[in-house]
């Protein structure tokens, strides 16, 4: 073979490689925006449960810590009263939407309703007034432990929120580049 068929040989250009190159790097750019959309649609999701969470369980018990009607050693008597009838909602929302929470502020939940001397059975028949006493400590610690257990949540929605801002940030500036 002479020296110029060799340079032919070596220079000469196999289109179907090109091609089959070009497809393969198209493929991963597809691939690697789909994989963005992807984590972008996963961190909405996240933020949305956040809110729900949020709206839903943490923030009416944070807003109303201070509240002595809805964190009273004894709710209101009776369902039927339409004055109290805000009380009772409040609590059936809490109640309802508590399994969206994390199992610590849950279990916060389930004590403090739990722990009402109105919730224990027999507590109007108890006559001893330590045995009484006794009961309503009780209640006034696990009340403490819910409110803890709130503003811990409270926080932590917070930083989740604030990172997955910045996440969703990050993703706004991708799409600019696109």
């Amino acid at each position: 073979m002479n020296e110029t068929a060799l340079l032919t040989n070596i220079f000469a250009i196999n289109w179907s490689d090109i091609v089959n190159i070009l497809l393969t790097i198209i493929l991963i750019i597809i691939t690697y925006f789909q994989v963005i959309q992807a984590n972008r649609q996963t961190t909405l999701t996240k933020l949305q449960r956040i809110d729900d969470e949020f709206k839903e369980i943490v923030e009416p018990l944070y807003s109303n810590i201070d509240s002595k009607y809805y964190f009273h050693d004894r709710p209101p008597s009776y369902r039927i009263d339409p004055k109290h009838s805000h009380y009772w909602k409040f609590w059936e929302n809490i109640k309802y939407n508590k399994y969206i929470c994390p199992r610590y502020l849950r279990d916060e939940i389930e004590s403090f309703l739990k722990h009402q001397p109105d919730n224990i059975h027999g507590f109007d028949e108890i006559e001893d007034d330590s045995e009484r006493e006794k009961v309503k400590n009780n209640f006034d610690t696990v009340k403490n432990n819910l409110f803890s257990a709130v503003k811990k949540r409270y926080s932590e929605l917070h930083e989740e929120k604030e990172n997955l801002m910045k996440k969703i940030d990050e993703f706004s500036l991708l799409n600019l580049i696109k």
